[in-house]
């Protein structure tokens, strides 16, 4: 089963509210650009971070909001900065719950 996030983003410069829609797949990509060097090729921990699939961020998070407040939070600040914008960060969290129901 495939997970899909709405998340609702406030554009500045035009003052409306979007909603975008969150997907695997594009989160897969994003996933291979500024996650996979610590946690691995699918999410299961790497030699730097630990396992995706069993974390508590995960299993906690709804659409995308827990790993964004994560990603912004002072442990994983220590280990590495992110510049995500939070539809790419929905994408991430889409992805990697795609991969707990495929695990």
């Amino acid at each position: 089963m495939k997970r899909s996030v709405a998340v609702w983003c406030v554009s500045a410069a035009a003052g409306a509210i979007l909603a975008v829609i969150a997907t695997p797949k594009r989160g897969e990509a994003a996933y291979k650009a500024t996650c996979l060097n610590c946690h691995g090729d699918h999410g299961k921990g790497g030699m730097a971070g630990p396992d995706l699939i069993r974390s508590t961020i995960t299993m906690h998070d709804e659409d995308g909001v827990g790993y964004g407040q994560y990603l912004k939070g002072d442990v994983h600040l220590k280990a590495v900065k992110l510049d995500l914008q939070m539809s790419q960060v929905a994408d991430i969290a889409a992805y990697v719950h795609s991969r707990v129901v495929e695990t």
